[in-house]
This record gives structure tokens, sequence and C-alpha cells, in this order.
């Protein structure tokens, strides 16, 4: 029996970045002989070759195998009756492989598959990132022969062909906290940033320029200050610009102990991508004179700590999130804290499954008439404290659909009912450690009677300054399932009181 030879060969095609592509095969003339084959146990033998792979290409590689032709079998060129090795026609195991027949398979799978051709070759190997160093991959190249084969040398050439997946360089911003200080830094005790926006041109060359982009940008992004208009620009060849995994404190204010970029007017978001972004906490803190904020593009699928998110925004009179996908967010701290003008705000889009502190989340909403929460899923929330402090123009809160069996952070407070009305949510019957007592007189209004009835929903609509108060004098940790406490803004106390 003759010598069986494959010829593999290598191709590459670079993508537009033009990353680095390297290409071997251990054994690229694979030498068989039939007559060994023939004579073993089960006339079948395993070829094993090694493809190795390097790439610096952000998005990987794709691998495939194919003859050099359209013809997929061995072919015997010396044999005036055309004889064959012919390629499987279905997926099989070595041990049931036909007769005078090969294929391949690579070192993940059990059965062997048909030689693709020239016309249908076949995806072997896919990554999505970088190799990080060489990647090896095994491939085996099986077959089986009888006894009844003619002589001679069969032969074919199988070609892998490797290709650096497509990739589009992306501009991606430095941190949050990095941008924030580059943006101060353009500040002068006469030059004040009032507008942030995307420039059409690129900077003139005269212009001083700071580079604003991540390590793992593809491009750069120039940030300058016109104090002409006022205007900090930025620019990069790209129409958007891919905000940071860590986005937090990109427009906050404090500087040690002094405030800058107090005076912006005006933030134009709109090529921001943000799908990538975990973290915008304390993102637009303190923007005391922003009276609009258009977030309308924001991808939020992937953050985490939205707390301080919109906090100190004093001026801002609305607010639309309802393109806000909270799904993932564990952190929702002081998230709308202080935002004294705030007038309305719907967070029916929000999913808070996944929420452990909503401390002092609303506090000090002071222009806040209603606030309708029937969506919130608390089940996992394990801090309150402070969540409704000081919302003063608040009429009516209903948490009856709190579950508050996780929390360990929820003082007690008071709630007045005038103009008011408070529900609270309490087990069936009431723990024995819980009672709710009115206070003292207060304005001119007389207490009612102690509550003891075990309701359910206990809807507190004609009790004057009613406290819930725990014996000793906190209520036991941890709190039981819906019990939650509430009130109305009074000077001495606060809504889930600190």
């Amino acid at each position: 029996m003759s010598i069986f030879i494959f010829n593999l060969n290598s191709a590459a095609v670079f993508a537009v970045q033009t990353p680095t592509l390297s290409v071997s095969v251990d054994n690229a003339a694979v030498n068989v002989n039939g007559n060994q084959v023939i004579n073993s146990v089960n006339g079948t033998t395993e070829l094993p070759l090694n493809l190795t792979i390097n790439t610096t290409n952000k998005t990987g590689y794709t691998a495939t195998l194919n003859t050099e032709t359209n013809e997929t079998a061995l072919v015997n060129s010396g044999s005036a009756s055309g004889a064959k090795i012919d390629s499987i026609t279905g997926s099989s195991s070595i041990l049931n492989l036909p007769v005078n027949t090969w294929g391949f398979k690579t070192s993940n799978e059990t059965n062997y598959n048909p030689i693709p051709s020239l016309a249908t070759p076949t995806n072997i190997f896919q990554t999505t990132e970088k190799t990080n160093g060489n990647d090896v991959r095994g491939l085996n190249i099986g077959m089986k022969l009888s006894q009844n084969i003619e002589s001679g040398s069969y032969d074919n050439k199988l070609i892998f062909s490797v290709v650096t997946n497509p990739y589009v360089g992306k501009a991606v911003m430095t941190e949050g906290l990095d941008f924030n200080n580059k943006l101060k830094a353009l500040e002068t005790a006469t030059n004040k940033i009032e507008h942030f926006k995307k420039s059409t041109v690129a900077p003139a060359i005269s212009i001083n320029t700071v580079n604003i982009e991540d390590e793992e940008s593809d491009y750069e992004i120039k940030l300058w200050l016109d104090p002409t208009d006022k205007t900090a620009y930025y620019y990069t060849e790209p129409e958007k610009v891919y905000l940071n995994m860590d986005s937090s404190k990109m427009f906050y204010p404090w500087a040690d102990d002094e405030r800058k970029i107090k005076n912006i007017l005006e933030i134009d978001l709109s090529s921001f991508d943000t799908s990538q972004v975990t973290n915008m906490s304390y993102m637009f803190y303190g923007m005391s004179n922003l009276t609009t904020l258009n977030l309308s593009n924001f991808n939020t699928s992937k953050v985490m700590d939205m707390s301080y998110m919109f906090a100190y925004m004093l001026n801002l009179t609305a607010l639309d999130l309802s393109n806000f996908d909270t799904s993932q967010v564990t952190n929702m701290n002081s998230m709308f804290a202080h935002m004294s003008n705030l007038m309305a705000l719907n967070l029916s889009s929000f999913n808070t499954s996944k929420v452990t502190n909503m401390d002092y989340m609303f506090e000090q909403m002071l222009n806040i008439t209603t606030l309708n929460l029937s969506n919130f899923d608390t089940a996992n929330v394990t801090s309150m404290k402070g969540m409704f402090s000081y919302v003063s123009s608040l009429k009516t809160l209903d948490l009856s659909n709190f579950n508050t069996s996780k929390v360990t952070r929820m003082t007690s407070a008071t709630c007045p009912t005038k103009n008011f009305v408070c529900v609270i949510a309490l087990p069936t019957p009431i723990p024995t450690h819980i009672f709710l007592t009115p206070s003292t007189t207060a304005n001119g209004m007389t207490p009612a009677s102690t509550v003891t009835k075990p309701l359910r929903h206990c809807i507190i609509t004609t009790i004057p300054y009613v406290t819930l108060l725990c014996s000793p004098s906190k209520l036991l940790r941890p709190y039981p399932k819906n019990v939650i406490i509430v009130s109305r803004f009074l000077p001495h106390k606060s809504i889930l009181g600190r």
C-alpha cells in the first residue's frame, strides 16, 4: 500500500485595524502507511493535527476547513479505474466509518464529519476576543480501509483558512473621575464652562487640548474649552463615544472644598453610548444649574450602581427615566435626594428586584406631591434609612406592597394625617412586639385611641400623629415581612427617619 499525503495551508485576512495574526500547523504533510492501517485490528487510523493561532484582533478569529477543489475524496491519480477513498457522507464514529472512507473531527467532538469541499467550507474554530498568546486547537483526520482497496498513492489537499473577525473601532471614554478632573482643569478664574457638547470638526492644531480616551480606545478623544461661547467641546472621529464601565462622578462639581463646573447649564449626551456602563453613581451629582437633562439614549441594562446619580440637581423640574433598565441595579442610595424642584417622578418602568440599598432615596424632594411605588420589588432591600425624609409636599404614600423582611436599617417615625394618607402594611396577626399608639397632642389636634386591630392593611386616615413604636424602644431585627414605617415630614422627624 502506498502513502497518503495531505497538504495543509493557512490563509489570513486582516481587518481594518490591521491586527497581528499568525498561523501554523504542526504536521503540514501527513504520511500514512496504508498497509499498517489495513492490518490493524479495526482497519482504522486517527491522525492528530494541531493548529496554532495567535492574534491581537479584539473580536478574535474564525478558522475554516475545505479541500483545495470540490473533490473531497483522496484520489489515486495512477489508477486506471479512478480508485478513490471517498469522504463520509454523515456523522460517524471511527469504528462505524464505511470502508475506504475518511473524515475529520475537532478535538472536542466525538464523531467524524464529512470532508468539506471548496464550495462549502466548514467553520471549525471561532473565538470572540484576542488570543492572549498561542491558541492551540486540535483536529483529527480519521479513515477506515479494507483489503480490497487498489494499491497506489491517494492524495488531496486540505486548506485551513484563518480570518480575523470583523471589527469596528470604538472611541471609549476614560473613567468617570479622570474625565471629571480633566474637565475641571479647563476652567480658570475668568473662563467658566456653561455648555458641554461634541464638536463636528476636529480642533485646530493651535488649540490646547487634553486627551480623554481610555487606554483600550481605538481613537483619540480630544477635549478643550472655547472661552468665546463658554463651551467644553470634545471630538473624536466616530459618531459614538462609548462611556467607560466606571462612569461615576463624570460631572461631579466638588474638588476638595471648592466647587467647579458649577455653572454648567447644558450637557449634550446624544453621542454617548452607555451600553457597557456598570457604575453611574454621582454621575450628575450637584449639577445645580441644569434645568433639563435628556437621557433618552441611555442604555442602563448593565448598570449596578445608581447611588447619588441625580442628587442635588436643585433646579431640574422634570426627569424622564421611562427608558431606564434597572434590572441589574443593587444600589439606589440617595439616587434622587435633594432634587428640591422636581415636580413629578414616574418610576413605573423601574425593576428593583436586585436593589439592596434605598437609603435616603427620595430625601428632600420638597415639591413631589405624589409618588407611585406600587411596582417596587423590595424583597432584597436591607436598608431603607431616611428613604422619604423631608418629602414635605407628599400627600399620599402607599407602601402596602413593600416587603421589608430583609431590612435591617429603618427607624421609626411619626405619621401626621392632616391632608395625608399613610398606608402601613402589617402582618396578620400583628406580632406581639409591635403596637400602634397615638402621640401627644400637636397643633391642637386630639390624639385618637390606640390602634389594635390586626388588619392586613392599616389605612390611617383619622388618627393624628400616630407613631409606630416597638418594644422595648426599637423594632426587633429582622423586621417581619410587610412591616413598613412611614411618616410625613416633621421638623424633628424624617420619613423612615434617620
